[in-house]
């Protein structure tokens, strides 16, 4: 059994835009508001959502598979927290059909999709991380470990001097948790700066993978063939040639999904 309580809470309600890959959003999401545990409740209405579901004995996750059409998912409940170092976001849902509503739903872990409807409430928990096993047999992933939002123990800070909220995404260090709360009460954390173009553009970069999709102002739409490394990218053509496209150039936005397929809209920098 593995319990742990916490202190220190943000609450955000919101939604994802119409467009968005529901994963993809939602970590957006979590690294301008460093974000690094929490528990997400949520309704959305999904275009070809992928899901991993659970296998027919229970012990544990089949691979994932793509949803053909648009799916109602009444309830989604899911976490964020740590596997192997990063930051894992999981999201359990039941998906409904309405080409066939007295059909069997989909069930299980929501790997993606593209945003019709998306809103959400998310409990930020600022004063603890769970830490997951990498469970590659089954794709469960349980948690292993609770741990304080800190590396190396708990440090009071001298009073009035407020400490920034943690923010693993960005590298940021982990603000301190526990202590005596009585003879000094928490600090109000406060709110996170937005993210300017550069910095969202660099993130957007870490997102993309082989089988994405970029659409540059000149070629057009392009699967990505090679990821990212050190400011380029490697994209193929209609005609079948690759291109190595200089991204310190360019900036990238937040990628859409289409169907099957993720893709990163391109914008040439403007030259000052």
């Amino acid at each position: 059994m593995l319990v742990s309580q916490f202190q220190d809470v943000r609450r955000f309600l919101g939604r994802l835009d119409v467009g968005q890959d529901l994963a993809a959003g939602l970590k957006t999401v979590c690294r301008e508001n460093g974000i690094n545990s929490g528990w997400l409740q949520a309704t959305a209405v999904l275009r070809n959502p992928t899901i991993a579901p659970l296998r027919p004995d229970g012990g544990g996750l089949d691979d994932a598979v793509a949803v053909d059409g648009v799916v109602f998912c009444p309830s989604i409940t899911g976490n964020v927290s740590f596997l192997d170092g990063a930051v894992e976001l999981r999201l359990y849902a039941t998906c409904h059909s309405p080409e066939a509503p007295n059909g069997p739903p989909t069930m299980g872990l929501l790997r993606g999709g593209e945003v019709l409807v998306f809103e959400f409430l998310l409990l930020a928990c600022d004063d603890a991380i769970l830490i997951r096993e990498n469970d590659i047999r089954t794709g469960f992933a349980p948690w292993i470990q609770l741990q304080p939002g800190t590396q190396g123990g708990f440090q009071e800070p001298p009073p009035p001097a407020p400490m920034p909220a943690p923010n693993m995404w960005a590298g940021d260090e982990v603000r301190p948790a526990g202590g005596a709360m009585t003879a000094h009460p928490a600090p109000v954390l406060p709110l996170r700066q937005p993210m300017d173009e550069d910095e969202s553009s660099e993130l957007n970069v870490l997102d993309m993978v082989v089988g994405d999709y970029v659409d540059h102002p000149r070629f057009g739409k392009c699967r990505v063939v090679h990821e990212p490394h050190d400011d380029k990218v490697t994209i193929r053509l209609e005609t079948g040639k690759h291109v190595d496209l200089h991204l310190g150039v360019m900036r990238v936005l937040p990628p859409k999904q289409l169907g099957s397929k993720k893709i990163f809209q391109i914008e040439m920098r403007r030259r000052v």
